[in-house]
């Protein structure tokens, strides 16, 4: 994935919430979603639209 818009939300219990998409589509997968639970420090959980981990 070649991650082209990005954007970050902090979630009432404080964790960031990253959202992501590659424009071009070129990609097996177009969009792709994590969490973090220190302040961005670190990710937690990484997915993407065709279930497979890519970033």
């Amino acid at each position: 994935m070649n991650a082209s818009e990005t954007a970050v939300a902090e979630l009432s219990d404080g964790r960031l919430y990253l959202n992501t998409r590659d424009q071009q589509g070129s990609s097996k997968s177009t969009r792709a979603h994590t969490w973090s639970l220190d302040g961005g420090e670190s990710l937690a959980i990484r997915s993407s639209s065709n279930g497979g981990v890519t970033w």
